[in-house]
């Protein structure tokens, strides 16, 4: 159980300088590595956006059908965020 691992090696692996990430030998992993970082941004503000709409359709079915109203009194999205957050 559980997930296989493996090493790669690349000691003895040459490519042509044209296959090379930033032209030059060396400088590629930075540049990889912001790539991944702007794109972990990219995810993380899609899932909160995605969360934030989910918690808004949830507050409107709240509201429509009435019996989840909060100990407040109100199903308001500042009142349920405060409550939930």
């Amino acid at each position: 159980m559980g997930i296989e691992t493996y090493e790669l090696n690349f000691e003895k692996y040459h490519i042509s300088s044209s296959a090379l990430l930033s032209g030059e030998t060396g400088h590629g992993f930075p540049q990889m590595m912001c790539g991944l970082e702007m794109g972990r941004i990219r995810v993380a503000s899609c899932a909160l956006g995605l969360a934030w709409a989910a918690l808004e359709d949830s507050l409107a079915f709240a509201q429509q059908r009435g019996s989840f109203v909060g100990r407040s009194g109100s199903t308001s999205p500042s009142a349920t965020t405060l409550q939930t957050w």
